[in-house]
């Protein structure tokens, strides 16, 4: 008699499944997103250093070094860290791997008052150019005598340097250029296209190699670049545009609580799902129903806790 309904069950799940692999997917091209949107802000008006570094580098090294204590914790042999123990997390995140994106964001926001002047000085499309022609292109090449001139000696750059286009990218779609109808939907097709080769290229070297590969996930892949300038571009010009003036107060309200929260909920969920694969090994099911079940628990108890700490004095500096 229950039947039909399991049967139902399981095709919604398998549906939801489906769409959320699409999903991530598409968030491939969140954290260039998020470059380029702080690019598009911060780069537009003129921040003295001493601000820089009390407003925005120092408050992210307490957040960084803090999550880092926390993720070494459980592996750590003493409650207690020493000064060499916190400088040796520094620099191994190990556990927290995903603090990846602060270290990045940390030395972005050190180099803001060079990249002021660069593109107060109109050199915005050179720096873009060469960052592209070294940072994309040659990194994307594939040599016939194996030589990857990215990771050689020959052109290496420091981990933000990587990240400074999308930085400059933002500011420069938003302040320096202005799109015709036309030319946006030239870059949304180029992005979807893009993102067709991104799902189908994953899939045909996960299908011929047997192994994962994250090839097209990389950020600074060109299929990736393309995809975040889409975003961008759709978000800048439609949805920007479409809503402007239109959302009610609790609208409002709400996207207001889902930004504060999403630093926090970004830095726990790691530990989330850490735990949750010590209850539940989830990586041994499949896919398509582990993914929408594991990302909706974990985004829900992420946000929670992101929420609480929010609330509580002095610790509210480890999610803000």
């Amino acid at each position: 008699m229950f039947q039909p309904d399991i049967f139902c069950f399981r095709k919604l799940i398998h549906l939801i499944g489906k769409f959320l692999i699409f999903f991530f997917h598409v968030l491939a091209g969140v954290f260039q997103f998020f470059f380029m949107l702080s690019g598009c802000f911060l780069l537009d008006k003129k921040i003295s250093i001493k601000i820089l570094w009390k407003k925005y580098v120092l408050r992210l090294l307490i957040i960084l070094i803090s999550w880092n204590v926390i993720y070494h914790f459980p592996r750590h042999k003493s409650i207690i860290f020493s000064i060499s123990d916190i400088i040796n997390l520094f620099f191994s995140p190990g556990a927290g791997f995903h603090l990846w994106f602060l270290y990045s964001l940390i030395g972005i926001y050190i180099v803001i008052p060079f990249l002021h002047k660069i593109v107060q000085c109109g050199l915005s499309r050179y720096l873009l150019l060469l960052w592209f022609l070294t940072c994309v292109f040659l990194r994307n090449i594939n040599f016939p005598n194996g030589c990857d001139l990215f990771t050689s000696n020959i052109i290496h750059f420091p981990f933000c340097i990587e990240y400074i286009g999308y930085f400059v990218l933002g500011y420069f779609l938003n302040k320096e250029i202005s799109l015709s109808i036309n030319q946006r939907k030239l870059i949304y097709s180029i992005g979807c296209v893009s993102l067709i080769v991104i799902m189908v290229g994953t899939y045909v070297l996960c299908r011929f190699t047997g192994n994962r590969s994250e090839y097209f996930y990389d950020y600074l892949n060109i299929f990736n670049v393309l995809v975040s300038i889409a975003l961008f571009v759709f978000f800048r010009y439609d949805v920007h545009v479409c809503y402007k003036g239109r959302l009610s107060v609790k609208m409002k309200k709400l996207i207001s609580l889902l930004s504060l929260s999403s630093l926090g909920v970004y830095l726990i969920h790691i530990f989330i799902l850490i735990i949750i694969n010590k209850f539940i090994p989830y990586l041994s099911f499949s896919a398509v129903y582990a993914i929408p079940i594991i990302w909706l628990s974990t985004t829900i108890i992420s946000f929670a806790i992101s929420f609480i700490l929010s609330k509580i004095p002095v610790i509210n500096i480890l999610v803000k």
